[in-house]
């Protein structure tokens, strides 16, 4: 079976930088994607998200580590390909913050997209690709 191609929402990110263990599914995950299990769809939409978060969250003192959040950043470069999606309107997914997701997915053709959000897990998708939260994918793939 070839590696699958996913997008990480910022939502799995967040869930493995401010969560006290670092063996939870969302840390399996960009683990995964850091060893090449899986491959990342990057896009710079993604990455100014994840960026700011980041440093509102670290500015309150959420963040468990800055080295996890090192770690977490090198996994997912390490296998990540960057693209430069069209933005695109989808009329199925409410919050227009989580329209990258989907123009990532879309441009990259890939086969899941992780998230915790149910703005994202929830509706339906326009095209084909699954929505799965972690522990979902993580026993699907048996990783």
């Amino acid at each position: 079976m070839s590696v699958p191609l996913v997008v990480v929402d910022t939502s799995v990110v967040i869930a493995h930088l401010t969560a006290a263990p670092e063996d939870t599914p969302n840390g399996r995950i960009l683990r995964a994607c850091g060893t090449g299990s899986l491959r990342v769809a990057l896009s710079d939409a993604a990455l100014k998200e994840l960026t700011e978060v980041v440093e509102r969250l670290d500015r309150k003192g959420q963040i468990v580590s800055a080295s996890r959040a090192f770690r977490a950043a090198i996994d997912l470069w390490s296998h990540g390909t960057l693209l430069h999606p069209d933005r695109l309107d989808w009329p199925t997914v409410v919050d227009r913050k989580d329209h990258w997701v989907l123009d990532l997915a879309w441009a990259a053709t890939a086969a899941f997209i992780i998230s915790l959000d149910p703005d994202l897990t929830e509706p339906t998708m326009p095209f084909p690709v699954e929505v799965l939260e972690p522990d979902e994918l993580l026993s699907r793939l048996v990783l």
